[in-house]
């Protein structure tokens, strides 16, 4: 059952003045979601790599809509948002990372096994929550997002 997008709580006892408290609730929110994914998209096994089709045993995690660099200068309520289970994908390191990161076929690969676990709706839903918290242009991961749901409706 796919669940609908909820945004990433942020504790008010988090002081955003200290370097450190962000960068350390940011580190464990990429964390729990990290283990969280392996064992909602592993079910009974490892889960699979969307580059090479191959179970993950010790994954990375990768965000593909939206990533870290897209919202490095945004506010700390708009960074944390993006570790999400409609923007991140468990996938080996270094290789097939930096074939997700830096080839279309990559991207495309990702955006694939986001949307058959996560859902195109839920997903949508995701990006357009972001673009109504941000200045970012969440334009073209939209119409990516789109021009594939339709070419896997085809």
């Amino acid at each position: 059952m796919k669940q609908k997008h909820q945004p990433v709580d942020i504790p008010d006892s988090l002081d955003l003045n200290d370097p450190e408290q962000p960068r350390e609730f940011l580190r464990d929110t990429r964390a729990k979601l990290k283990v969280d994914l392996f064992y909602q998209r592993g079910y009974y096994s490892s889960p699979v790599c969307p580059i090479c089709k191959n179970a993950v045993i010790e994954p990375s995690l990768h965000e593909v809509l939206l990533t870290r660099n897209t919202v490095q200068r945004s506010r700390f309520d708009v960074r944390v948002q993006i570790h999400v289970a409609q923007n991140c994908v468990l996938i080996h390191d270094p290789d097939c990372h930096r074939t997700a990161q830096h080839t279309s076929e990559g991207k495309v690969a990702c955006i694939k096994q986001l949307i058959e676990f996560e859902g195109y709706d839920n997903i949508l839903g995701w990006l357009e929550y972001m673009d109504s918290i941000t200045t970012l242009v969440a334009g073209e991961p939209i119409l990516l997002l789109k021009q594939i749901e339709g070419i896997r409706n085809e």
